[in-house]
């Protein structure tokens, strides 16, 4: 089975893997646009559209529906500082200026071509995505010491914590 990444599973700071689905695929059968690797840009297009996020390592296993973009992009584009400029009031309005549909908005791969991106130093672009790396980084350390903190609250009241978990600090 593969990780199915869809629109409700994207977020500017990964993927939530509570709302992955998996499915059966063999290689042959998954397209070039379904398959996604560390540094491209991901877009929601349908529904909740314009949602933006930079493939990190985690995320790489996947493949993504139709109703989620894959941008390739090109040197000198950092994809976290994209993702955080394309979510900002600033790129959520162009996605709202640009949508097209009446029943459920979406964004066309033509309209996407229209949004404006500020053109800034690769280094600055750096300092802003290291930023958002970090805080990737940090929401996936706290929402592991939240599932173990759920498992030691099931395991104490089944009976089974590990004590030895437990260290005395004054």
């Amino acid at each position: 089975a593969v990780k199915y990444y869809k629109v409700a599973s994207i977020s500017m700071y990964g993927i939530d893997q509570s709302k992955v689905d998996y499915v059966r695929l063999d290689d042959t059968v998954i397209s070039d646009a379904q398959q996604i690797q560390v540094g491209d840009l991901l877009i929601t297009r349908k529904g909740t559209f314009g949602i933006c996020m930079g493939v990190e390592q985690e995320d790489a296993a996947g493949v993504i529906s139709s109703e989620v973009f894959c941008a390739k992009l090109n040197k000198g584009w950092d994809p976290d500082f994209l993702a955080y400029f394309l979510n900002s009031n600033f790129g959520a309005q162009q996605f709202l200026q640009f949508a097209t549909g009446s029943t459920m908005k979406g964004i066309s791969q033509q309209n996407i071509s229209r949004i404006v991106v500020p053109v800034i130093s690769f280094e600055d672009q750096l300092t802003v995505g290291n930023v958002i790396r970090k805080i990737k980084k940090q929401l996936r350390v706290s929402k592991s010491l939240i599932d173990e903190a759920k498992q030691d609250v099931e395991d104490l009241i089944e009976g089974k914590f590990d004590h030895s978990k437990i260290t005395e600090t004054i």
